[in-house]
């Protein structure tokens, strides 16, 4: 089941409309903010239309990988489309203290993701999420090709 999700979000990058886009560029950021959460601001520190990333990272709860990655590929990454969120990446930590998953779901820009992530249909599914999860935590940061943490 494992190599099944990994192989169809690796699929999904490859045919991602985000993917080595020339207008996103390092310098378009400023430094300080670089991969610093969107702040709210008057001024924010990206372009208005540009895309952003949504990085999520969680564990998942113990004895429960199997229901985990079942939920995952039936209903969290068919649910964040649904929202507008496009599945871009996802990480496994092997060793290390860290995070055991990561998540990187692309949207068209950060006042879109901001709508997504307070609607109660995204409510719902994080709900869900965390039944099969413990530590979670997300950031909207501006989207840049490579991994981002």
């Amino acid at each position: 089941m494992r190599h099944t999700l990994w192989s169809w979000i690796i699929k999904r990058v490859e045919h991602s409309p985000y993917v080595h886009r020339p207008d996103v560029l390092r310098e378009n950021v400023p430094q300080d903010n670089v991969c610093g959460t969107v702040r709210n601001t008057s001024q924010p520190p990206y372009k208005v239309n540009m895309p952003v990333k949504v990085i999520m990272t969680w564990d998942i709860a113990a004895e429960r990988d199997q229901e985990y990655f079942e939920f995952v590929v039936g209903e969290f990454v068919p649910g964040v489309q649904r929202l507008g969120m496009q599945p871009a990446e996802a990480w496994a930590t092997i060793y290390g203290p860290y995070p055991q998953i990561q998540v990187g779901l692309l949207v068209s820009d950060a006042p879109q993701a901001r709508r997504i992530l307070r609607s109660s249909d995204w409510g719902l599914l994080q709900d869900r999420l965390f039944g099969y999860v413990k530590n979670f935590s997300y950031k909207v940061v501006p989207a840049r090709n490579g991994f981002q943490f």
